[in-house]
């Protein structure tokens, strides 16, 4: 501290010099240091705080302070306000070129929340990132208070500062040709949805593996149900048993998305009648499972954003820390970085995340980043794929970064059409069974008109149109016999057979 406030430049620089003068003797960097026995302090960091306030200087004194901190070996650390309404009289651009390293920084305030920000101006002889950052200042997490989910790896407050998209777009960008021949090497096979049927209707046999699948269409159409059972699968299938992936929730909560996973692992059954895990036989068992194996053995990691103005750095840098960091398994085992994702009720975005909605680049930016890294994408959205995102429509920059689209609808069709044994039995000799019998009887008996759920592949990886269809239905009470409540059976639907109206 150099004392009164109003004192002139001069004054200040004769003080730092007068006290460089005495605990700092006048040697080049370059010779001997003094003999052992005499000791000194030894400044290391010089302060100026700030430039704003020295007014008028000298640009001859300040380059004679610089050339003191460069041949004296200080770190020299200089202050200046610049920012909107402030006058700044210390006229010393042409001092400000001798700095190594310019940082500035700077706020927004949209919605009137403020955004801090963090801009690396130049930075010398060194590699910088581009771009603005956001910076944030966090307060120390409360150990009485529930673990934030944004900040999973944040175990004390300070300043945190989250690299800007260009930056992690930058660092794809150099990747992309080592990621798209270890995409080519490592996933040669697409990853096989839960139901025969489905996989039949798409080329390819399921969703194409190190890209993005999209399954839009209208709320209630099961489409997280797919996305889950899919993922579910997946980790429980044999040859995955190290695999990981991650669910990013912009809806249900951790504790939601855990029942939802649970109620399938315990009622849905496969084109064969069988369960995933025939031993959980109640929703205790089969909660138990989702947490304790796949959960806490870091198999599966659940990300639930809060709505609230955050910043899409932040969002966009909380999911790249995720999917790329090692899973650490029971007894500290090391698992490899997420392989599939599922990014759950995107259509969430701008209602609950304005922020990140108004970045133009943010999905599909998110999206080039996964894919980029060979990593399988499932994003499930409300609306309607063939209109804009402002009429109802999947967010911006979704339909293009996707390889696969499959949409959802509700028809009204003809009982006696949806419950034909053509539908549920193509092949004649399963027309004997005791479910084709009661299926027929079901076909005897049924009048009117039926909402049902119609997957429609939409378009297939290589921007093929498809337009193949599957009927989507969910076992409840009264159905014929063989059908097990809450599971989803998914039967292929031919050419010829009615597309049905929307109901109103």
């Amino acid at each position: 501290m150099t004392g009164e406030r109003d004192e002139s430049p001069d004054k200040v620089f004769d003080f730092i010099k007068k006290k460089w003068a005495t605990y700092f003797p006048d040697f080049h960097i370059n010779k001997q240091k003094p003999q052992e026995g005499l000791s000194y302090c030894r400044p290391q960091v010089l302060v100026i705080d700030s430039l704003n306030t020295l007014g008028q200087a000298a640009p001859k004194t300040m380059q004679e302070i610089l050339y003191l901190c460069s041949t004296r070996c200080l770190l020299t650390i200089a202050v200046l306000d610049t920012g909107p309404g402030i006058y700044s009289d210390h006229q010393w651009a042409p001092s400000e070129y001798l700095a190594d390293i310019e940082i500035d920084f700077s706020y927004d305030r949209p919605e009137n929340y403020m955004i801090r920000k963090v801009w690396v101006v130049k930075a010398r002889f060194q590699d910088h990132a581009d771009g603005f950052h956001r910076m944030k200042i966090n307060p120390k997490p409360s150990d009485k208070a529930i673990p934030n989910p944004l900040n999973p790896l944040i175990k004390e407050g300070g300043i945190f500062v989250f690299p800007s998209i260009h930056r992690h777009l930058s660092i794809a960008r150099g990747a992309i040709d080592k990621f798209q021949k270890r995409k080519l090497e490592c996933y040669p096979k697409a990853i096989e949805t839960p139901f025969a049927a489905m996989n039949n209707a798409i080329q390819g046999g399921g969703f194409p593996s190190g890209a993005c699948s999209l399954i839009v269409g209208d709320r209630g159409g099961m489409k997280s149900h797919l996305a889950y059972y899919t993922l579910l699968r997946f980790l429980m299938k044999k040859d995955n048993e190290s695999e990981r992936a991650i669910i990013i929730s912009l809806r249900d909560t951790q504790d939601a998305a855990e029942s939802t996973l649970a109620e399938i692992l315990l009622q849905q059954v496969d084109d064969n009648g069988m369960k995933l895990d025939p031993a959980i036989k109640n929703k205790p068992d089969a909660e138990k499972f989702i947490r304790e194996e796949l959960v806490a053995d870091d198999r599966l990691e659940i990300l639930y954003f809060w709505p609230g103005y955050i910043s899409s750095e932040e969002f966009f840098h909380l999911v790249c820390t995720s999917v790329d960091r090692p899973g650490i398994g029971k007894e500290e085992k090391r698992r490899p970085p997420a392989s599939l994702v599922v990014i759950n009720g995107i259509e969430q975005l701008s209602a609950r995340f304005p922020l990140c909605d108004k970045e133009s680049m943010f999905v599909s930016g998110l999206l080039s980043m996964l894919t980029v890294k060979g990593i399988t994408v499932l994003v499930t959205s409300g609306g309607l794929a063939n209109l804009p995102s402002q009429q109802g429509g999947v967010p911006q920059g979704l339909l293009p970064m996707s390889d696969l689209i499959i949409e959802a609808s509700f028809r009204l069709l003809l009982a006696e059409r949806v419950w034909s044994s053509g539908v549920w039995f193509p092949s004649s000799s399963e027309y004997k069974t005791p479910v084709a019998e009661a299926i027929a009887q079901r076909e005897r008996t049924a009048k009117g008109e039926e909402p049902h759920v119609i997957y429609e592949i939409v378009r297939e990886p290589g921007a093929r149109e498809c337009r193949r269809r599957v009927l989507f239905y969910m076992g409840r009470e009264g159905d014929p016999q063989g059908f097990v409540k809450g599971s989803v059976y998914v039967r292929p639907l031919p050419d010829e057979f009615p597309h049905g109206i929307r109901p109103e």
